[in-house]
């Protein structure tokens, strides 16, 4: 990890965007080279989004899911159709 030019680690929602900013969210790749031009990580799990899950549709085509909040079951993304 070489973000030696970060100087603040903050909750995304609410937090105004400035030259240097980037979001932090998992941040594998983020961590993986050095980027001199960060200043702040704007962390996205302040959020509190459900995490994506894996499933299947009908025709056995993966598609990302939300865990539901409840934790009883997956529940599908709507999906819209135009």
């Amino acid at each position: 990890m070489d973000l030696a030019a970060v100087t603040e680690h903050l909750p995304a929602p609410g937090t105004q965007w400035q030259p240097g900013d980037v979001w932090l969210a998992g941040g594998t790749w983020l961590f993986s080279e050095p980027l001199p031009d960060v200043a702040r990580l704007l962390d996205l799990t302040a959020f509190g989004w459900p995490a994506l899950v894996p499933s299947l549709r009908r025709d056995r085509t993966p598609t990302p899911t939300r865990r539901s909040t409840s934790g009883d079951r997956d529940v599908a993304p709507r999906r819209t159709h135009s």
